[in-house]
């Protein structure tokens, strides 16, 4: 069980400023592109492009006044009331991804191993 977040009347706002300034960040770099072929000259898209991704909706989400509230899951009786909870179905299919993926790597960075050292002989 975990706190689940509950969004206010006005919390729409946030997300349209995401999607506004992912619009501003794409447009900057290609902006940006255009004047490094035209000019030779460089500009620091990057740092402003994540200022924008994150200062943008921070503000808008603090100037409509912090509209998400959460609800806590709360011990009552011999159950949770409240908040959200995570099937176990939902764990075992993460674990199960997560050993294969790692089992996979492994392997994958054994052979690179044992490829190298066989160039090395």
């Amino acid at each position: 069980y975990f706190p689940e977040p509950q969004p206010g009347e006005v919390f729409w706002l946030t997300g349209i400023t995401v999607v506004v300034a992912i619009a501003m960040a794409y447009a900057l770099a290609m902006w940006s592109k255009r004047r490094f072929i035209r000019s030779d000259k460089r500009f620091a898209a990057l740092w402003r492009s994540l200022g924008l991704l994150v200062g943008l909706p921070l503000l808008v989400f603090l100037i409509t006044g912090s509209p998400l509230s959460w609800e806590l899951p709360v011990l009552q009786g011999f159950n949770f009331v409240g908040g959200a909870s995570v099937p176990p179905s939902f764990c075992a299919l993460l674990v199960a991804l997560v050993v294969y993926h790692a089992a996979h790597i492994a392997q994958s960075v054994r052979a690179r191993h044992s490829l190298d050292r066989k160039r090395a002989n």
